[in-house]
């Protein structure tokens, strides 16, 4: 089990937590793409929402790190 510095820049603001007992870089690199969706999801607001997300993942163990980009594009809200 590892711990893992996860931070999510959306170009502007950083929002970063450190995540225990994780498996593997795999399982916590899952945990930043879901952190980035949510961050999107919770931007668009049921509007448009275009941006892409950095992640970046470092194990604090091993010293690896990863950077992850996420696209996010909400389209309008259908009626």
């Amino acid at each position: 089990m590892g711990s893992f510095r996860i931070q999510v820049d959306d170009g502007g603001q950083v929002a970063e937590a450190t995540v225990t007992n994780l498996k593997s870089m795999d399982a916590a690199c899952r945990e930043a793409v879901h952190s980035a969706l949510l961050i999107g999801r919770e931007r668009s607001a049921g509007g448009q929402f275009q941006q892409i997300l950095i992640c970046r993942v470092h194990d604090q163990d091993t010293d690896e790190s990863r950077a992850l980009y996420v696209r996010i594009d909400v389209g309008p809200a259908e009626e």
